[in-house]
């Protein structure tokens, strides 16, 4: 759907540091698995991961645990460290 008015995303709402978890869709149910948790950072505009701006529908989240089953998926951004799969992510701060 195309429309001329900005698209509100839910992280956008976050004001305060939050829980959160990462969940795949599994299965034909619409069912989900957690793949990771952490806390997620309330959204700043001003904001920058890897010296760029963060993109939308995109929020900083420091990363306390993973699902074993899920180390090895790689992030649609790598860490400011240079992690590129879930698993290594535990203790950084991703997108």
């Amino acid at each position: 759907m195309r429309t001329s008015e900005f698209q509100k995303n839910p992280v956008d709402e976050i004001v305060m540091q939050t829980l959160c978890m990462l969940q795949v869709p599994w299965g034909r149910s619409g069912r989900k698995k957690d793949v990771a948790q952490g806390m997620v950072q309330p959204c700043n505009p001003k904001a920058m991961y890897n010296g760029k701006p963060i993109p939308p529908g995109y929020a900083l989240v420091d990363v306390a645990w993973t699902h074993n089953d899920y180390e090895e998926d790689e992030l649609d951004f790598p860490t400011e460290d240079g992690v590129r799969f879930i698993g290594g992510t535990i203790g950084s701060r991703m997108l």
